[in-house]
């Protein structure tokens, strides 16, 4: 029985992360990142009054194994930048609570943060 819940569990947190809406950034806990299997991870961190930040995502939109990370701004506007760059199809995480950029020390943007293998 233990075995069909941990199996939902996965199916469940696979479900969540392929059924992004098109262009959306979606809330993720960072938990929920350190627990993933396909690392290293590149991070990059961006927002959309920053216009340095989308010469930089420009440059990175088709890197693999990526989370584009929205900190320090409002989420409708964060996605707004990806469909303009034509990056709906980009991993994007919304930081509304800033804990992505507090736990990886980002205090200017743009940034990019390798999250290291999954020990």
């Amino acid at each position: 029985m233990s075995t069909v819940k941990f199996n939902m569990g996965v199916f469940f947190l696979a479900f969540v992360m392929t059924s992004q809406a098109i262009g959306e950034c979606q809330e993720m806990a960072l938990a929920t990142l350190k627990a993933r299997k396909e690392t290293p991870v590149q991070l990059v961190f961006f927002a959309s009054w920053c216009l340095s930040c989308k010469e930089h995502l420009e440059a990175l939109k088709s890197a693999k194994n990526t989370f584009f990370i929205a900190t320090f701004d409002r989420k409708d506007k964060a996605e707004d930048v990806l469909k303009y760059l034509k990056m709906e199809n980009a991993s994007c995480i919304y930081d509304g609570e800033g804990t992505f950029s507090e736990y990886f020390g980002v205090t200017e943007l743009p940034a990019t943060k390798t999250f290291p293998k999954a020990e």
